[in-house]
């Protein structure tokens, strides 16, 4: 689940991105254009329902380039992404547009 809320007279946006493992795992990040491909910088908090999740701020009109990192070696793109293009390494990074 990704969800927007918008404040500070629109111009802001809360993106808040909520992701369900079928299986269980040991860590989970979300690596992103806004935080400089970093694998470490937003790690998700595991929710007492098994679910991960994590938010970030950005200006509204943003379009962030994102994955998932589970336990630091598979790479999950979410279906609720806005869209999706090509990375450099062959596979496809999803986009969210605030």
């Amino acid at each position: 689940m990704i969800r927007r809320s918008f404040y500070n007279n629109g111009r802001t946006c809360r993106v808040t991105f909520r992701y369900c493992p079928e299986h269980p795992v040991a860590s989970m990040h979300l690596v992103s254009s806004h935080d400089g491909w970093s694998t470490s910088a937003r790690p998700m908090a595991r929710r007492k329902d098994g679910c991960y999740s994590t938010s970030l701020v950005v200006p509204s009109g943003s379009r962030v380039q994102f994955r998932y990192l589970v336990d630091n070696e598979i790479w999950i793109n979410d279906a609720e992404a806005d869209e999706f293009v090509d990375n450099n390494y062959g596979e496809t990074d999803g986009v969210i547009v605030t």
